[in-house]
């Protein structure tokens, strides 16, 4: 009695609709799947302007310390110090390497941004070696002991207070970046 009431017409329109809904699921995923991408790459970028905005911190106060520093003895714990900072530095750039990774997942690949980040980094990354190098150069001239050697000392741990300032800088330029990236996306 049951196949006598199914018409051809009738059962294409239901396979019709299941196919429709299939479609209409499958976009709904990718459409998820999409969203989910992007939150791991807010996520991932929130990580790093932590990251970024601890360093930062840790490398204003090794100013403020470095303005204090008196004996050769200090100037080297600060130098190792900034080294530290510089290795964090070297975690960060990996960071933004798989952030950049990521991004290319969830839309078309801006390569040139994650270049603009690095470039920010490794300049960020060279102010810290050479306010290091500073630090160790006016801790050898502190040891010398002579009036011109003191003097000469002050001058570069005035030299490694600028370097520092300016790989602070950086991290700042960096972290509002990752902001911006982070407001660009969402408002996609």
């Amino acid at each position: 009695d049951k196949m006598e009431e199914l018409n051809p017409e009738d059962v294409m329109n239901k396979m019709e609709q299941l196919k429709m809904n299939d479609e209409d699921i499958k976009k709904s995923l990718e459409r998820t799947l999409e969203l989910f991408k992007q939150m791991e790459v807010d996520q991932k970028a929130d990580e790093i302007r932590n990251k970024l905005d601890n360093m930062k911190a840790k490398q204003d106060v090794l100013n403020e310390q470095l303005d204090n520093a008196e004996t050769p003895e200090d100037l080297e714990n600060l130098s190792d110090r900034q080294d530290d900072i510089n290795e964090q530095m070297d975690d960060v750039k990996e960071d933004l390497e798989e952030l950049g990774d990521m991004k290319d997942d969830t839309e078309p690949p801006d390569e040139s941004e994650l270049d603009v980040w690095l470039e920010v980094a490794d300049e960020a990354q060279e102010k810290m070696d050479e306010a290091s190098e500073e630090m160790q150069e006016a801790a050898e001239k502190m040891e010398d002991g002579g009036r011109k050697e003191k003097k000469e000392a002050q001058q570069m741990q005035q030299k490694a207070g600028e370097q520092q300032k300016g790989a602070s800088q950086k991290m700042q330029e960096m972290s509002e970046q990752l902001s911006q990236m982070q407001m660009n996306m969402q408002q996609q």
